[in-house]
């Protein structure tokens, strides 16, 4: 009889001794190599909504916090060696569950069963095998954790899927842009005058025809070639329209692209040189200029910006807006 109570002691120790065991501490790790630093931001839901609750600073691809039960979700943000942030990750959604709730569970449920084995032991009173008694005892139990585990992931699911929806019809998602991108478009490109002898004032009767092969280099920079048919006349604005004459080049740009947050706007930058496509004497041209693109849709961008070309000793400031597609 004594083995057989020291037995069972022996049995509670071992199912009590996971509730002392647990730590309060939880470690947030994400993947992203080559920073300097990591910020990390830290949201609670509170009220249906996540809320700010902490915001962290780290050079190491972990951080250990203390939280309180409830559903969480954190990003990061890397840092180069500049302290110029990158792009930040995805959210990451986890769930801190209380333990107490299930230890007293499990607490609860192997006393009932301590019990039911005592009262056969005592009744039989035979020798017990005591690894099939404690296989008997943490069957249940384990299974009693797996479906509790299941139903509060599947709610939290189901949450997270619901508030995801909702944000989306706040604000549209756009994709992420492509390691390659071809870009289309057309725009207007007035010339105006800056400098120089034989041309005076403004003249609007131009269009410009592009496209540019565009990838990824690191980051959100962009690099690539650009393309531009331009179809334009310097004669002056009072020339009667059947008697205006019209000049044809094709200019040769490098383009640098950098995506901004959320790349939904981007700031690029080119230089190049325009080929006239005529034999009217004309030489090559110099050509800088500017860009600033929106996304107006997934994948349709306006752009406006200008240029800055030469023509022999004269030089031309040449605003431009149009519209663009990619794929």
């Amino acid at each position: 009889m004594m083995n057989k109570q020291r037995f069972l002691i022996i049995i509670l120790i071992f199912l009590a001794f996971p509730v002392f065991a647990q730590r309060l501490e939880q470690r947030l790790s994400w993947n992203v190599e080559n920073a300097f630093r990591y910020e990390i931001i830290l949201q609670r839901m509170e009220a249906g909504k996540f809320a700010p609750y902490l915001v962290e600073s780290t050079t190491v691809q972990s951080l250990n916090v203390s939280l309180y039960p409830g559903f969480y979700r954190f990003l990061v943000i890397p840092y180069d060696v500049l302290d110029r942030p990158s792009k930040e990750s995805d959210w990451i959604y986890f769930q801190v569950v209380p333990l107490h709730s299930e230890e007293e569970l499990v607490e609860e449920k192997a006393e009932e069963r301590i019990e039911e084995k005592t009262e056969e032991i005592m009744v039989e009173a035979e020798p017990v095998d005591s690894d099939m008694v404690k296989r008997e005892l943490m069957e249940p139990l384990i299974v009693l954790h797996r479906i509790a585990k299941k139903r509060s992931e599947e709610e939290f699911v189901e949450k997270i899927v619901s508030e995801r929806d909702e944000l989306k019809k706040d604000w549209e998602v756009f994709e992420d842009i492509p390691p390659l991108t071809i870009r289309i478009g057309v725009a207007w490109t007035p010339f105006i005058l800056l400098y120089g002898t034989g041309f005076s004032g403004l003249y609007p009767l131009s269009m410009d025809i592009f496209a540019s092969f565009i990838t990824k280099a690191f980051g959100n920079i962009y690099f690539g070639t650009e393309v531009v048919y331009c179809r334009y006349s310097l004669d002056p604005l009072t020339t009667p329209l059947v008697d205006i004459r019209y000049n044809s080049d094709l200019g040769i740009n490098m383009l640098v692209l950098k995506w901004l947050l959320g790349e939904r706007n981007a700031f690029g930058v080119k230089a190049g040189a325009i080929f006239p496509l005529q034999p009217t004497g004309r030489s090559v041209q110099f050509n800088l200029g500017m860009t600033i693109y929106w996304r107006l849709f997934n994948k349709f961008l306006l752009e406006t910006g200008f240029n800055y070309s030469t023509q022999g000793f004269n030089g031309f400031f040449r605003p431009y807006i149009g519209f663009s597609y990619m794929f």
